[in-house]
């Protein structure tokens, strides 16, 4: 067994403009976009109509109230991968509004348009990270599984993988998960197997992701010089938490007989190319050393290495040798796990929280030393960076690092000039009590991208833009 399998299951995608100018907002002002493109009102943030304000009416992870994933779900051919063919698509009339915005201005985008066989993207706890840019594509690619083992009404499980197009704001479903109700007949027929590598393959030999991560957290990156979205996670088929449980029984048990003759070897992280068109994963040198749970994992550009870091310590892994390299980095390590993570290319400076601990400092990796450092203490500091609560950033217009704090619907600024920390409330109307929140920054439009929605669901999603500074 290699080293990728020891480091434990928790590795395991014409709107009517209702203002005269959006550059005229003022400084918090929410623009609105109208209604949805999909002409779905949205209930708004009404306690008495929307059911998202009020917390006990989700029921997150509880089994004994989550509905029957299983309970006779819609038949579905065999999965096709959806295209990104016209990618980067054609500017829609919001983008030239959101490049107006002032300084701490939102756009409301409403609902994004849904892909034409799968819908809208659902929200995914855990996912403040679950949305990973593709600048070059003008987009984000979103995954990482929400409630624990859901299958979705339509029967697909919600390991799927999608990409949002900021040009067109809309959702395309590059997989839509595992299809429960046919999983079985797959194997039984040959196109669904293990290959030489332990790997599940389909019958052309691509790489297939069944259940490999339960959530997004800190593991997802894009690498941009071979236009690959990256996860490290690994090698899926693994009965925790699995969307559909006992229903994929039957094609596990002939997959794992076939893992037993062909055991997993050592791979690279998960990547779906997108100039290859399909998912890979390619035999590496070595398996990943174990540098803590819940670690974080980013794409440095300028090395072209992939950074995996959390309290155990710092590993490199080279996508061009297939190998990875421990670190021998010195200084306090960020503890626990958990803890968001943001990249600041200027100083070559890996941002990450303190995980379940910490006094208000972010822990900060000097790629060129390998060295740790914390910043100051201090109590004007988001109380938490983690996955669930938060997403992190390094805004490249403003030369700083922001925190999207959303139980204090709150954002953070953390200016490294001089070390200090100032933030201010999410505009009005913004998230309205939506449980599921996940983010990015597009550097060339010079804002951020937040989506809101219930855990596992999509009824009340909604997409804002927002702009820092100008």
């Amino acid at each position: 067994m290699g080293n990728g399998e020891r480091i434990g299951w928790w590795l395991g995608a014409g709107l009517a403009l209702l203002v005269v100018a959006a550059g005229s907002a003022c400084a918090g002002e929410v623009i609105e976009a109208g209604d949805t493109p999909m002409g779905t009102p949205d209930p708004g943030t009404d306690p008495t109509t929307d059911p998202s304000t009020d917390p006990a009416a989700d029921p997150g992870d509880d089994p004994e109230t989550d509905p029957d994933p299983i309970t006779n779900p819609t038949p579905s051919p065999p999965l096709t991968l959806g295209s990104l063919a016209g990618i980067p698509s054609a500017e829609g009339p919001h983008v030239a509004a959101i490049a107006e915005l002032g300084s701490d201005s939102w756009y409301d985008l409403g609902v994004p348009e849904g892909d034409p066989e799968h819908g809208v993207a659902r929200g995914r706890s855990w996912g403040g990270r679950a949305l990973m840019p593709a600048p070059e594509l003008r987009g984000a690619f979103f995954t990482g599984e929400g409630r624990h083992a859901y299958v979705k009404p339509d029967g697909y499980g919600m390991d799927d993988v999608w990409f949002y197009d900021i040009n067109q704001n809309r959702w395309i479903a590059i997989y839509p998960g595992t299809h429960v109700a046919s999983f079985s007949d797959r194997v039984l027929s040959g196109a669904l197997r293990i290959d030489d590598y332990g790997q599940l393959v389909d019958a052309d030999g691509a790489h297939v992701p069944v259940h490999t991560l339960i959530h997004a957290w800190d593991f997802l990156a894009y690498d941009t010089t071979r236009g690959r979205f990256a996860w490290i996670a690994g090698s899926g088929l693994g009965r925790y938490y699995l969307p559909g449980g006992d229903a994929l029984d039957p094609g596990l048990a002939m997959l794992e007989a076939q893992r037993e003759e062909r055991p997993v070897r050592d791979v690279s992280p998960w990547y779906f190319g997108t100039r290859e068109g399909h998912f890979l994963r390619e035999p590496a040198e070595n398996g990943p050393y174990d540098v803590g749970g819940f670690s974080a994992f980013v794409y440095i550009p300028s090395m072209d290495v992939f950074f995996n870091g959390g309290s155990n310590g710092v590993q490199l892994y080279d996508p061009e040798a297939n190998r990875w390299t421990l670190v021998e980095d010195s200084g306090p390590r960020p503890p626990g796990y958990d803890h968001g993570v943001a990249y600041d290319p200027t100083r070559e400076l890996i941002y990450m929280g303190p995980g379940d601990g910490g006094s208000g400092e972010m822990f900060v990796f000097d790629l060129r030393a390998n060295t740790w450092t914390t910043t100051p203490a201090d109590p004007a500091a988001p109380g938490s960076f983690r996955t669930n609560e938060a997403s992190i950033f390094y805004d490249s217009r403003a030369d700083v690092i922001t925190v999207f704090q959303y139980r204090q619907e709150r954002i953070y600024v953390y200016d490294p000039s001089s070390t200090t920390w100032t933030s201010h409330a999410f505009g009005d109307g913004v998230l309205g009590g939506r449980a599921s929140r996940s983010a990015f920054y597009d550097a060339s439009l010079n804002a951020y991208f937040l989506y809101g929605a219930r855990d596992s669901e999509n009824e009340n999603a909604r997409m804002w833009a927002y702009r820092l500074r100008e």
